[in-house]
């Protein structure tokens, strides 16, 4: 069996990896989004690199052929609170909206947060009033620390 080589994603490779999106979907049943991984037009600083938001995109080749891509896309953030006063949360889970418009206007397309199983049961409900939607229906969260020490 021959080994895939990995490296770094090219604009050439662009349509092939547009290609096997689309498989994906088609085989899962999604309609996932695929983001420009490349700066597309010409015209742009950087034509040919990697798009804002996208840290790094790699495909997988056989002999030369590529055979499978992925990404890490940098576009979502995630909101982490500090603090234990439930009015605080309740100020910006009132303000969600606004801060979702800012942050769209800064180029993000999602806003995570990640619970600790222990609090689910009491934020839920606002999460849920803020527009959040739990995803552990469709999706599982996997998670690697690149701390150091980890």
């Amino acid at each position: 069996m021959k080994k895939v080589k990995l490296r770094l994603a090219r604009l050439p490779d662009w349509p092939k990896i547009k290609e096997f999106h689309a498989e994906q979907n088609r085989r899962d049943g999604t309609n996932y989004a695929l983001p420009a991984l490349f700066v597309l037009d010409s015209k742009e600083p950087g034509f040919g690199g990697f798009a804002p938001g996208i840290a790094r995109a790699y495909v997988g080749e056989i002999d030369g052929e590529i055979v499978t891509s992925f990404w890490f896309d940098c576009s979502t953030v995630e909101c982490c609170f500090a603090g234990c006063d439930p009015r605080g949360t309740a100020a910006a889970w009132k303000d969600i909206g606004f801060i979702a418009y800012e942050l769209k206007a800064l180029g993000y397309t999602g806003i995570n947060s990640k619970i600790p199983v222990a609090v689910v049961n009491s934020i839920e409900k606002p999460l849920k009033k803020a527009g959040f939607a739990v995803d552990d229906k469709d999706l599982k969260h996997f998670y690697r620390s690149l701390a150091e020490g980890e």
